[in-house]
């Protein structure tokens, strides 16, 4: 297998970076410590570009140019090999992005009730109120929810490896063990499954 996947081609953000770029200029990261740093400053400064023609006409324009300009670049190869013990093949790729996606996520999907333990679950959060329940707003427990099912989709693929199960016969068969290991990994797959629409940054 060979595969090169590029960058997303909206990755060029100038209308995004020049908050960065006056962050670095007022000092924020450099000697100035965050509880000093200036927030109302900066965010009245950034307000002002924002509402100019700069923004407009020159850091969204170049952008949108951009944007609508240049395409994600992705290249695959499939060999013969690859597709001998494709579960293998894929989890190779699939184990490293989603302990990535788990270290890097800045938010959470709707995760049902059902598919986690009963003390993450929404009726075990605080009860929302009328207002809440109304616009939507999430219960104290959906980022737990998520975090739950990502883990338990690491560990599944992680027992991908083909020695994972060697110690249930080191001593004699453990058929029990062995069979809790199974509905394990197999339910950290069927949450690959029914999530995978959801894994995104």
């Amino acid at each position: 297998m060979k595969v090169y996947i590029g960058p997303y081609s909206h990755w060029f953000r100038p209308g995004t970076w020049y908050k960065d770029l006056i962050l670095w200029w007022r000092g924020f990261g450099r000697g100035v410590d965050a509880d000093k740093f200036d927030m109302d400053a900066y965010d009245a400064l950034t307000e002002k570009i924002k509402d100019s023609w700069i923004y407009d006409k020159v850091l969204m324009a170049v952008e949108n140019w951009v944007d609508n300009n240049t395409e994600r670049k992705v290249r695959v190869k499939i060999h013969a090999y690859d597709v001998w013990s494709m579960d293998d093949t894929l989890s190779h790729i699939i184990l490293p992005m989603l302990k990535l996606l788990r270290e890097k996520k800045q938010g959470y999907p709707h995760v049902e009730d059902e598919d986690v333990p009963e003390h993450l679950r929404s009726t075990s959060a605080p009860a929302l109120t009328e207002e809440q329940l109304a616009t939507g707003w999430p219960d104290d427990n959906g980022a737990f929810r998520w975090q739950w099912v990502l883990d338990e989709m690491v560990w599944a693929f992680e027992q991908q490896d083909p020695d994972a199960d060697d110690g249930f016969f080191a001593n004699g068969y453990d058929k029990v063990g062995h069979t809790t290991w199974q509905e394990r990994k197999t339910r950290g797959f069927t949450l690959f499954g029914k999530y995978f629409q959801a894994l995104w940054d």
